[in-house]
């Protein structure tokens, strides 16, 4: 993703942004943005240490990963105050996204769905859901597993870990599945390619299975942060396409 649309931009307003190193899910700058700010530093230069990290993370066939810490202020100034303190926490030691849940609180946050942080992709989704919405009859590429990632998963953690295990699933079925995407709170984070499938030694009636994300950039570019209506109720998986 390297843009925001215009409705999403409008609600967006001012905000503040990090951006994280896909190796090591540490936090290695924040700003303040407007527009599409956030996504202009993913072509800078290597004159800067930021601009620097960027190209390693490119070269190492990857990319940065893009967070709205808060968004929605009027006025620059009001998003400067609190780049200021999102800096300094930053600052005090090595933030690592996967350990977002760490507190002892009993309560989340108070409607941290939209207050809360969030991945560029899901900002999208969330401000312009329609143009996001993707349907059964959108998925052409091969049979896709979509798994719904438990509550127990946390923004900026393993998709993959928690996309692999454990699941009661079709043996025949998972062998014509060609992709298993990631879906968290309605949104697709994630999309893998299966190797293969196995039983899970100590659940028998589960299965896990072992593979990569996907290296098709089509595939990503076209699923990825796309709003996926969720009609299995409780059941976690749903089969795709064809």
């Amino acid at each position: 993703m390297n843009h925001f649309s215009p409705p999403t931009r409008y609600r967006l307003k001012n905000y503040v942004y990090a951006l994280v190193d896909p190796r090591t899910n540490l936090v290695f700058y924040v700003g303040k943005g407007l527009g599409n700010r956030c996504f202009t530093h993913l072509i800078a230069g290597p004159e800067q240490p930021k601009g620097k990290q960027i190209n390693e993370i490119k070269n190492a066939g990857l990319t940065v990963k893009v967070y709205i810490l808060t968004d929605g202020w009027d006025t620059k100034e009001e998003a400067y105050k609190l780049e200021t303190p999102f800096k300094q926490l930053f600052e005090i030691g090595n933030f690592d996204m996967s350990s977002l849940g760490g507190l002892t609180n009993l309560v989340e946050g108070h409607h941290v769905n939209e207050w809360g942080i969030r991945s560029a992709e899901e900002v999208e989704a969330r401000y312009n859901p329609e143009e996001r919405k993707i349907t059964e009859e959108d998925f052409t590429d091969g049979e896709a597993l979509i798994i719904k990632l438990s509550r127990s998963y946390k923004l900026g953690g393993d998709t993959k870990h928690a996309a692999q295990y454990a699941w009661t699933v079709c043996s025949k079925r998972i062998k014509n599945v060609k992709y298993v995407m990631a879906v968290y709170k309605g949104i697709i984070m994630d999309v893998f390619e299966p190797e293969s499938w196995h039983i899970v030694p100590s659940q028998p009636s589960k299965h896990y299975w072992v593979g990569e994300r996907t290296a098709n950039q089509k595939v990503l570019d076209k699923y990825i942060g796309r709003v996926w209506p969720w009609n299995g109720g409780a059941n976690p998986i749903q089969y795709v396409g064809s």
